[in-house]
């Protein structure tokens, strides 16, 4: 396993707690010397994570959507079915997309959580201030801007039955008190985010740092590319999207993942900022939408 500085960026010796180019401390190194652990195979670990949040986001996932439409009509008898999406009636497509995404974060939630319990201390340790404060002022801005775009453009940040709803153009709004509420919209993008910080910014950038020699503007370049056409496929598989919904979704994605893995690096490495700024992007999306 490669350990890099945080700092440059450079390729650490196992017994270099401090960076002998730019005097930067490492906690990872510290650590296994005081431990004498054996380092984590962060590419194994990647695809350990990557595969899982493949089984339960689309297998299951697609599991419980069939499911949940098949108990459309016993839970609401006589509903409307709605006008017909380019894959099925949008009422059912609505219903089935946020339960089954309920049941799936939170199984993917757990999951990450006790496999990162033990570095979580790490995980978000802010080691500069300064940083953090230059970061969160820019990065709100551009957050804002995101904000802005999904509200007045067909650019899309948030799955297009959840700008719907938010913005009450869902259709028969009242069928869907109980399935379809803002609480549920702000428990799966919660959950969402964080399970997408830990697997594609934590453990993709740990992959990339052991598994190639990639230069980290490379490294940027993939690990944005990759976060956004998850993201995409994410937000338009089950969601009856047209191509120009996809495109605009990826646009979208493309933009805010770059930021946000850009605004990673430049915070070395921690997650803490990029939740923070993404939790205040769903209250965001919740209120100003």
């Amino acid at each position: 396993m490669k350990i890099r500085c945080k700092n440059c960026y450079r390729v650490l010796n196992n017994n270099e707690e401090y960076c002998t180019k730019c005097g930067e401390h490492s906690d990872e190194i510290q650590r296994i010397m005081e431990t004498g652990e054996i380092p984590t195979d962060e590419v194994a670990s990647f695809k350990l994570h990557l595969y899982l949040y493949l089984g339960i986001a689309f297998l299951l996932n697609g599991a419980l959507f069939v499911l949940n439409g098949v108990l459309f009509d016993r839970m609401y008898p006589g509903g409307e079915y709605g006008e017909i999406g380019d894959a099925m009636p949008k009422n059912i497509t609505y219903f089935s997309s946020i339960n089954a995404l309920i049941v799936t974060s939170v199984i993917m939630f757990l999951i990450v959580l006790v496999f990162n319990i033990k570095q979580i201390a790490l995980d978000y340790k802010v080691t500069s201030i300064k940083r953090a404060i230059i970061s969160f002022v820019i990065m709100s801005g551009i957050t804002y801007g995101i904000i802005y775009l999904t509200k007045t453009t067909n650019i899309i940040a948030i799955p297009i039955y959840m700008k719907d709803y938010i913005q009450g153009n869902i259709p028969n709004t009242e069928l869907f008190e109980n399935s379809l509420s803002t609480w549920k919209i702000a428990l799966v993008l919660g959950l969402y985010v964080f399970v997408q910080e830990y697997i594609f910014r934590k453990h993709l950038a740990a992959a990339l740092d052991d598994g190639t020699l990639f230069s980290l503007p490379t490294t940027i370049i993939v690990m944005t590319l990759a976060s956004a056409v998850l993201e995409t496929i994410c937000f338009s598989v089950f969601s009856s999207g047209t191509f120009e919904y996809v495109v605009y979704t990826f646009i979208g994605s493309l933009i805010y993942q770059g930021m946000l893995t850009i605004n990673y690096y430049f915070n070395k490495q921690t997650l803490a900022i990029n939740i923070i700024l993404r939790i205040l992007f769903i209250v965001g999306i919740i209120i100003l939408l």
